[in-house]
């Protein structure tokens, strides 16, 4: 099932006399408010949706029954913000500022919902509604453990094992691009920003950029004291300085190459490392395989905040593996659990302050899931 986990009691609401009093008493000429006022100060009147309160900026469903972000409220390193946001159409939650100040009510807490993709591991990807429904399946050529979904709608995934290479395919399972690829394996890769696709084949192990034709703009040997192509390359990134970042699993290492393949940074200790995103900070964010935790690092290897299994021991975490900043600036966590699945959850939404407020643990749906991502972010 999905669900919000440590789900709070909803807050009785006042007597309606009080309420209405309350209501013509904010306005000193005892008319009612307008209303706009009245959307902008109360939060769950007029088919405004709930707030997740401590949730680092409330994600809610609208009454139209459309997921509505809670954009407002970003979360820095260590300091939880209360969230301003979401969108000022269809009732949306929040537009009177933070809950419980200014003209913003308190409201209960509600669930955190999300519209997820997911690997089921070796190679089913599945849309997953925010009730927990199957919407939509695939199944990749080979071994699959990650992909983008583009802005057109497309879903593109690096694929390995017996059958290596890349593909990008619709909603009707039609191949709009692929690629073959000579390497002994590629699990690793992303569609860029500017169409070209950036693959981490291993054996071996280089960076390969290629353009929509499939003709190679750039390679960068990529070295590693990982013998076996499999454990060499897990996720690469392309960064805004033209460098890659790469998590090389079997090193647990996370580098930072420039075009000739010089290490310009690193951060090691990560056994089986998956995951290493650079965030605007500067700081990079691990997914740690598994050391069953996540942490963001700074320039000079400082941990300036991590989550791991201690913290959450009901989580259940085996191998942590995706990892998403999310508006608000919650991470959304994938936790593989192993090729014969297991008992804790595919994915968790975790707050910086260290508040897990939504689950991914439906074991029917999925068995064991290697990346989440959420789609109505």
């Amino acid at each position: 099932m999905i669900s919000p986990p440590n789900a709070k009691p909803r807050r009785a609401l006042a007597p309606l006399a009080a309420l209405v009093a309350l209501w013509l008493g904010a306005c000193s000429d005892g008319a009612p408010p307008s209303s706009d006022e009245a959307s902008a100060g109360a939060a769950g009147m007029g088919g405004g949706a709930l707030v997740q309160s401590g949730a680092g900026g409330g994600a809610g469903v609208s009454s139209s029954g459309s997921s509505s972000g809670g954009n407002g409220g970003n979360t820095s390193a260590g300091t939880p913000a209360g969230g301003a946001g979401g969108s000022a159409a269809g009732g949306s939650a929040g537009l009177g500022g933070t809950a419980g100040s200014g003209g913003g009510a308190i409201v209960a807490p509600g669930p955190v919902k999300h519209h997820v993709m997911a690997i089921e591991y070796p190679g089913r990807i599945v849309e997953i509604s925010d009730t927990g429904q199957k919407l939509w399946e695939h199944q990749t050529p080979s071994l699959t453990v990650m992909f983008n979904v583009l802005a057109n709608g497309n879903i593109f995934y690096p694929h390995g094992g017996d059958k290596r290479g890349a593909q990008e395919v619709d909603k009707q399972h039609q191949v709009v691009w692929s690629y073959t690829s000579p390497a002994a394996e590629l699990l690793g890769g992303e569609r860029l920003a500017n169409g070209h696709s950036l693959l981490g084949e291993g054996g071996p192990p280089k960076a390969l950029e290629l353009d929509p034709a499939k003709a190679q703009v750039r390679s960068i040997d990529v070295t590693t004291t990982e013998a076996a192509a499999h454990g060499q390359i897990r996720h690469i990134h392309r960064l805004a300085n033209g460098n890659v970042l790469v998590a090389l699993e079997g090193e647990g290492a996370a580098r930072e190459l420039d075009a000739a393949g010089k290490t310009v940074w690193e951060y090691k200790g990560v056994p089986r490392i998956h995951e290493a995103i650079r965030l605007p900070n500067g700081n990079t964010l691990i997914g740690g395989g598994d050391a069953k935790r996540v942490l963001e690092v700074t320039p000079a290897g400082q941990v300036a905040w991590e989550f791991g299994a201690t913290d959450a021991p009901e989580l259940g975490l085996a191998f942590v593996t995706s990892v998403q900043v999310l508006k608000n600036g919650d991470l959304l966590v994938g936790n593989w659990l192993g090729a014969g699945g297991g008992t804790g959850v595919h994915a968790f939404q975790v707050t910086r302050d260290k508040k897990v407020v939504w689950k991914l643990d439906d074991h029917q749906l999925l068995k064991s899931a290697t990346t989440v991502t959420a789609l109505d972010d």
